[in-house]
């Protein structure tokens, strides 16, 4: 159960300084996405608010990403460190096993 807690805080660790970096670039698109929205009000440019558009399903996109390291599926890992419990389980046995036939 140590070593799985231990893994579990690498990846966060690890997902902690993606989600950093996603964090900023939403920003600077949000950032983005508002200058784009002003001028073409101002301007009444609707190519600039179809831009605008886009820009905000980027956000979306990368609020997506952000959102699922943060959910992070800790079963998966938890399968393996069983897995991994078992088959050295099964080397002992064969060791007990072998040695006993011999």
């Amino acid at each position: 159960m140590n070593n799985f807690t231990n893994k579990i805080k690498i990846l966060k660790k690890s997902r902690n300084k993606q989600i950093k970096k996603l964090s900023k670039l939403l920003d600077l698109l949000v950032a983005t996405e508002w200058d784009m929205v002003t001028k073409s009000y101002e301007q009444n440019d609707k190519i600039g608010l179809s831009a605008s558009k886009s820009v905000a399903e980027s956000s979306k996109n990368v609020q997506t990403a952000i959102s699922q390291l943060i959910l992070a599926d800790f079963s998966e890992i938890e399968k393996n460190e069983k897995n991994i419990d078992k088959e050295k389980n099964i080397q002992q046995l064969k060791k007990v096993v072998l040695s006993k036939s011999k």
